[in-house]
C-alpha cells in the first residue's frame, strides 16, 4: 500500500469520445508509451484524467470500478481494450537478487544484439560498428576536457584572470556580424 496521494484514473478516448482504455497511474504514467499493446492516443487531447489525489488503493478501486462500468470488448460486454479488470499490477514490485543478474547481463550484451548474433557481417559493416562505438566513447572521453571548466580550475574562479578579462574588455563594444555572431572591437 502506498501513503502518496498522487494516484489517479485516466481514460484514452476514441474520436467520439468513447473510452477505449482505463488505467491507474502517477506521475506522466498516462502520458507514456510504456504498454506494449495498448498505445496512448497521439491527440493528447483524447487523454482524460478524471480522478486525482488520491492514494493507490483508491486508485486500484475506481480504475475497476470504471473497468466493471464501460466493459470490456475481450468479454463481449464493453468499449475497453483492457486485458484484465483492473486493480492488479507490479506497483511496489521488488526483483530477486536472481533476477536482476538475469537482467544485468541482458541489458550488458554486445551492440550486435541477439538478432545479429550468428550472422556473418561484411567487413564494412563491421568498420561501421566500429565508428559508431569510437563516436559513442568520444563523448565520455570528452569529459576529461571539461572538467578543468569546473570547480577551482576554472579560470573565472580567479580573481586576477578576471581583473585581467575586465581590463581587456574595458572600452569595447560587440560589433554584429549578418550571420548573427557577434565579436569585441574598440572604437579608436
Amino acid at each position: 500500500m502506498s501513503i502518496y496521494h498522487d494516484y489517479y484514473v485516466y481514460a484514452f478516448l476514441r474520436e467520439d469520445l468513447t473510452p477505449y482504455y482505463i488505467g491507474k497511474g502517477r506521475q506522466g504514467r498516462a502520458y507514456s508509451k510504456q504498454r506494449s499493446s495498448i498505445k496512448p492516443p497521439i491527440d493528447k487531447t483524447k487523454i482524460r484524467i478524471f480522478m486525482k489525489n488520491m492514494t493507490e488503493d483508491l486508485a486500484f478501486f475506481w480504475e475497476k470500478y470504471w473497468i466493471k462500468c464501460f466493459g470490456r470488448i475481450e468479454n463481449d460486454n464493453g468499449c475497453l481494450r483492457n486485458l484484465t479488470d483492473g486493480g492488479e499490477g507490479t506497483s511496489g514490485y521488488k526483483h530477486t537478487k536472481e533476477t536482476k543478474k538475469k537482467m544485468s547481463e541482458n541489458s550488458n550484451r554486445d551492440a550486435i544484439s541477439a538478432y545479429n548474433r550468428g550472422r556473418i557481417l561484411s567487413e564494412e559493416h563491421k568498420r561501421n560498428i566500429s565508428e559508431v562505438r569510437k563516436m559513442k566513447n568520444l563523448g565520455k572521453q570528452s569529459a576529461k576536457y571539461l572538467k578543468p571548466l569546473f570547480g577551482d580550475l576554472n579560470p573565472m574562479r580567479n580573481p586576477e584572470y578576471v581583473e585581467n578579462f575586465k581590463k581587456r574588455i574595458t572600452g569595447r563594444k560587440r560589433k554584429y556580424r549578418e550571420d548573427g555572431t557577434w565579436f569585441w572591437y574598440k572604437e579608436m
